[in-house]
Formats: C-alpha cells, sequence, structure tokens
C-alpha cells in the first residue's frame, strides 16, 4: 500500500512532458509576435540573451528590412513647376544627343494640365502595336527618376489619329490609346516602385482632341502622341485648385 502511494504523489510523468511542450509553444508565440513588429535594437538584445543563456552563439542576423517594418525614406522636396520644367527640358536636350539622327519628336512646355512633355508616336511605339520601342527606354527611365525625386502625379495621355484601327487585338483607336498609355505606366512603375497606383494614371483619349486638322500625312502623324503630365499632387487634393498655368 505504502508502495503504491509513493508512485503516486506529485504530478504524473505525462504532465512533465506537457508543460515542456506548452513552455516551448509559448515561447514560438511570443518570438512570431515579436517578429510581426521587428526593432532591430531589440531583435539583437533578445538574440544576445538567448545566445547567452544557451551557451553559444547566435547566427541570426536582422533582416535589412520586412514588409510590416517601418522604412526609412529620404526627405523630398515638395512638387515645383518651374523646377519640373526645366529638368524636362535638359531630360529632352540627352534624348536629342541619344539619338542625334532621329526624327522624334519631343517637346516641352506648361499649360493648364500641368508641365507637359509630348512625344511623338513615331518615336514611341510602332505603327499599330503598343509596345514602347527601346530607343525610348532611357528618356522613360529619366521621366520615372524626375516624377519620384519631384514628387509628381504623372498623367499619361496617349492619342491617336482619325483613321479607325479595327484589329483582334484593338477594335477601336481607343483600345489602341488605352494600351498605349498603360503599357507607359507599367514601363515606369517597373523602374520606379515609389510611383504607385495613387501616382500614375492612364488617360486614352484616342483621336478625340487632335491638336491640328488632319488635312494630310503630317497633320495626322502630328496628332499622333503621347503626353505625359506633371502635376502637383496636392492640388488633387484641394478642391477648387487648378494645375499651374
Amino acid at each position: 500500500m505504502r508502495s503504491r502511494q509513493r508512485r503516486t504523489r506529485g504530478a504524473p510523468l505525462w504532465a512533465v512532458t506537457f508543460s515542456d511542450m506548452m513552455s516551448l509553444l509559448l515561447a514560438l508565440f511570443i518570438l512570431l509576435v515579436a517578429f510581426t513588429r521587428l526593432d532591430a535594437e531589440r531583435f539583437r538584445e533578445f538574440s544576445g540573451s538567448v545566445s547567452e543563456a544557451l551557451g553559444g552563439r547566435t547566427t541570426l542576423e536582422v533582416p535589412v528590412a520586412s514588409r510590416d517594418a517601418p522604412t526609412t525614406e529620404v526627405p523630398q522636396a515638395a512638387f515645383s513647376a518651374a523646377d519640373t520644367s526645366e529638368a524636362l527640358r535638359a531630360l529632352v536636350d540627352r534624348q536629342r544627343q541619344r539619338a542625334p539622327g532621329g526624327a522624334a519628336v519631343l517637346e516641352t512646355f506648361v499649360d493648364g494640365r500641368g508641365v507637359v512633355l509630348r512625344v511623338g508616336e513615331e518615336a514611341m511605339f510602332s505603327d499599330g502595336r503598343a509596345e514602347v520601342r527601346p530607343s525610348m527606354w532611357p528618356l522613360l527611365d529619366d521621366v520615372a527618376i524626375l516624377a519620384v525625386e519631384n514628387r509628381a502625379r504623372v498623367q499619361v495621355e496617349a492619342h491617336t489619329d482619325a483613321r479607325p484601327i479595327r484589329t483582334a487585338e484593338f477594335p477601336s483607336n481607343d483600345h489602341l490609346a488605352g494600351a498605349r498609355a498603360l503599357s507607359v505606366i507599367r514601363y515606369l512603375r517597373g523602374i520606379a516602385p515609389g510611383l504607385d497606383e495613387s501616382g500614375l494614371e492612364a488617360v486614352p483619349l484616342g483621336d478625340t482632341r487632335p491638336l491640328v486638322p488632319e488635312t494630310g500625312d503630317a497633320a495626322r502623324a502630328r496628332n499622333r502622341r503621347v503626353e505625359l503630365i506633371f502635376r502637383d499632387p496636392a492640388l488633387d487634393e484641394r478642391p477648387g485648385q487648378s494645375p499651374p498655368r
């Protein structure tokens, strides 16, 4: 009888194993919560404490960045129409130096929409196509960097001439204009991820806003164009305001 009572004293053997498992699970949950709000300095202190407790050296490294961790952004100046216009003129000159023999139509000016960079269709796209020509990649690289540095919102207007297009890929001029505007936006976003969806806008206008009456091939070529419009994002947040003129 005494030996049976001696065996039943204290916690059962399974309870010891169960409590160890619960302790390990608790530690795991604490780590998971800690990692969702990663603080680099606290992580180093924690990993050092664990290393000392285990009598060894830790090999854990603090991640450089995580999706949930705050990132440090470089301060940027507010949008300036004058600075953007001057920078665009420099970009146009640089592009002309890259292809001095080219007949690309490149213009920059300021109007009621904002600061505008106008590129002729022949320079940007092949006839009836929506893929950006490789010769324009360096210019769009510069445009993406400028938009981020100047904190600009960029509207991409795509224009066609009045001749109707009817293909399996592009049933109408509006479809072609939309594909071209989106193609430019996808390229800009690939170069500068900082240009998120709120900073880029595709505006497919087709043949609705010609520059000149289409009296011949030269006039039609002038109407086929892409216009990248740099706007102050703050103006869109204040009702009743208009872009700089």
